[in-house]
């Protein structure tokens, strides 16, 4: 037994309900894991985002299928005020023979971004405001968007920013956008 601890990777996929799901592996073996993927069931799609199974589960227990982690979508950051980093790596569901798995997210908006591109010639460009909530902070009132309401949360907004820099989000800017302090 060794006396460091070695940080855990997140394989991960987001089904149909928002919910992100996925299997914990050391950091070590996340090369090997890149080619052989982890386990999943097709049952793991029968899990709502009530911590129930719905029911009639179609699946069952049956239909071993592999998450496969995509190492271009890691995202790791050791600014979560966690003993251990934030570490996690996107895959796609496939079937044991390495084909798509056909409730695969990923796979479904791959299809269809491609469908689009084949029937108009157009393609997908996005971006996403992620907004930011501390709960229960205790803080003093402050006007929305004013100086005094960023720096009553510090040093969450600096830390969050440096956090985002680090994974490669490129952050533009932070914002108190009303009694909940937010950072995009």
């Amino acid at each position: 037994m060794t006396s460091t601890v070695e940080p855990l990777v997140a394989v991960v996929t987001t089904d149909l309900s928002a919910v992100t799901r996925g299997r914990f592996i050391v950091e070590s073996k996340l090369q090997k894991t890149a080619t052989t993927g982890v386990g999943w069931l097709q049952a793991n799609l029968s899990l709502t985002p009530f911590n129930s199974i719905v029911d009639p589960n179609p699946w069952g227990s049956s239909g071993d299928l592999r998450l496969i982690p995509d190492l271009k979508a890691r995202f790791r950051t050791a600014r979560t005020g966690s003993a251990t980093s934030f570490d996690m790596v996107v895959g796609d569901i496939v079937e044991l023979d390495g084909s798509p798995w056909l409730g695969c997210t990923r796979t479904m908006l791959r299809d269809a971004l491609a469908e689009l591109k084949a029937a108009t010639g157009l393609s997908v460009i996005a971006a996403f405001e992620h907004e930011f909530h501390i709960a229960d902070g205790g803080f003093a009132p402050a006007h929305s968007m004013s100086f005094a309401a960023l720096r009553r949360t510090d040093p969450f907004a600096p830390n969050l920013m440096a956090a985002l820099e680090e994974e490669a989000s490129d952050p533009k800017w932070s914002s108190p956008n009303s009694a909940r302090s937010s950072s995009k």
